[in-house]
C-alpha cells in the first residue's frame, strides 16, 4: 500500500510521479467502466475523482493510525464511495458499481506495487 512516505519531502518528485501514475491507470478504468455500465461520465469529474482519492487516501490512512484490514481496505473504500456520490452523475447502483470496480484496481495497483517500482526506477 502507498503509504505517507510517498508523499513527503523524503518520496519527492518520484513519489508524486507513482501516485500520479496509479491516478491515471484508475482514471482510464472509470472511463472504461463508466462506457459499459452507464455511460455519462465526465472525463473532467472522472479524473478529478481518481486523482483526488489516489492522494486522500494515504494521508487519510496515514492519519488515522488504525490496525491493518481498516486502514488497508475500509477507509480507501469509504474515500472512494464519498467521491463516487459527491462526483459522478448516474443512478446509485450504478454509481456503487463504478466505484466498486475502481477499488479494486486502486487495491490491485497497490499490490502490485507501481509506486515502489515507479520511484526506483527515477533518478531524483
Amino acid at each position: 500500500m502507498v503509504d505517507v512516505a510517498a508523499l513527503l519531502p523524503i518520496g519527492g518528485i518520484a513519489g508524486f510521479l507513482a501516485i500520479f501514475v496509479n491516478a491515471i491507470v484508475a482514471w482510464i478504468v472509470l472511463m472504461v467502466v463508466d462506457k459499459i455500465i452507464s455511460g455519462n461520465l465526465d472525463v473532467k469529474r472522472s479524473f478529478i475523482m481518481a486523482l483526488v482519492a489516489l492522494f486522500i487516501v494515504p494521508i487519510a490512512v496515514g492519519f488515522a493510525g488504525l490496525p491493518g484490514i481498516i486502514s488497508i481496505y475500509i477507509i480507501p473504500l469509504v474515500v472512494w464511495i464519498i467521491l463516487g456520490e459527491l462526483l459522478l452523475k448516474a443512478t446509485m447502483v450504478q454509481k456503487l458499481k463504478i466505484v466498486v470496480i475502481a477499488f479494486v484496481v486502486y487495491v490491485v495497483l497497490n499490490m502490485i506495487g507501481v509506486p515502489g517500482m515507479i520511484s526506483m526506477l527515477l533518478p531524483f
